[in-house]
């Protein structure tokens, strides 16, 4: 009515807050199976947002991003479309990584094809196969930012695509003209505008140096303004590395736009090309 007051600011948000309790659903978060990673994210990765993982070399960052992708595009109901953009590895090497993580085959007998029949059964049945094919993949390795927009945006129209990965950021290719200071600052901002207007979370890599180990952030703001671009950094590191088989992986959140700055620990599994929760020295949940 007319004798209605504008809302405040104040009174914008809290209402706009009690209408997304009351209609908050699965299609809003993208959640994990380990619980561990639900609390570290809030719940999962929220539409909209830019992640990015990162750590020194041979950590296990593109571990991380295949087990995660292969949570949700083969451990959820059908029908869950997961794009990825690898830049550093053949989309055929991903999904040999994505079979080992799901079907508990060491990825050394997929990798060389040495498979008995029951093996064999297990990941050629339709179903399998099917989840597989919901993993969408850019054709060349070699795309500078503009090409990955274009690619994600007709993802979007053509597949409904609830969530991207792009590994290894880094080898994106850069423009005619374009400074190589600023190319990750500029690429990071473009990819927070795309997942914003298209309303789907965007999960990044990229390499530290070993140095980086002690002061993430510091190496970071080196490659370019790209920290304030991004809503959760995950900086991973083995400590034990080189002494040790253990696999015992830290993960410590130096950002979080949507919550607390968390740590914890997994376990990588090479073999099976994915992370397990540590409690108490006991295994629990797989990544």
């Amino acid at each position: 009515t007319k004798d209605e007051k504008p809302l405040t600011v104040a009174e914008k948000v809290i209402k706009r807050l009690s209408i997304q309790e009351k209609s908050l659903s699965k299609a809003d978060m993208v959640s994990f199976k380990a619980p561990i990673f639900n609390d570290a994210f809030n719940g999962g990765f929220k539409n909209g947002n830019l992640y990015l993982i990162c750590g020194p070399p041979s950590v296990g960052k593109t571990t991380l991003l295949v087990s995660i992708a292969a949570n949700l595009s083969i451990r959820r109901s059908p029908n869950f479309n997961v794009g990825v953009i690898t830049l550093d590895i053949t989309p055929e090497i991903w999904i040999q990584r994505t079979i080992a993580n799901t079907s508990n085959i060491p990825l050394e007998k997929i990798s060389t094809g040495i498979l008995s029949n029951e093996m064999l059964m297990q990941i050629t049945n339709d179903y399998y196969v099917k989840c597989l094919n919901e993993l969408y993949f850019n054709d060349s390795c070699c795309m500078n930012i503009n090409e990955i927009e274009i690619l994600i945006s007709t993802w979007i129209q053509q597949h409904k695509m609830n969530i991207i990965f792009i590994d290894a950021i880094e080898f994106i290719q850069p423009l005619i003209n374009e400074l190589t200071t600023k190319c990750l600052a500029d690429w990071t901002r473009k990819l927070k505008e795309i997942a914003t207007s298209l309303n789907v979370p965007i999960i990044l890599s990229t390499t530290l140096d070993e140095n980086g180990e002690d002061l993430p952030l510091k190496q970071l703001r080196k490659l370019g303004a790209i920290e304030e671009n991004m809503d959760v950094i995950i900086f991973m590191n083995r400590p034990a590395f080189y002494q040790s088989c253990k696999g015992e992986t830290n993960f410590r959140m130096l950002k979080n736009n949507n919550g607390n700055l968390s740590f914890f620990m997994l376990k990588a599994m090479l073999q099976n090309q994915g992370f397990e929760e540590i409690v108490d020295e006991k295994i629990n949940e797989t990544i």
